[in-house]
């Protein structure tokens, strides 16, 4: 399995990889079709964890962070801003 970790950007939408995997969720598309990404009561108070189809990566909670800024443009123009709505 791979360790590549999976990435939740506070600015720009959907889930991505290490790898280079990434998907948005979208009306045609209402769930990950790439990850398997699911919600976990395991540790007592409930977190998301999600796993690469791609590479294979370890099953794992996303790590919050902004895009890069030498990708964050790119990103932007494939998968958009997060949804202003919580």
């Amino acid at each position: 399995m791979s360790k590549n970790a999976l990435i939740l950007y506070r600015d720009v939408a959907g889930l991505h990889c290490e790898c280079g995997n990434g998907e948005l969720i979208t009306d045609d598309n209402p769930s990950y079709k790439t990850f398997y990404y699911a919600w976990s009561t395991s540790s007592g108070s409930g977190k998301a964890l999600g796993y690469c189809q791609k590479c294979h990566s370890e099953l794992q909670e996303p790590t919050h962070i902004f895009a890069p800024a030498d990708r964050k443009a790119e990103l932007l123009a494939k998968f958009g801003p997060p949804p202003t709505h919580v």
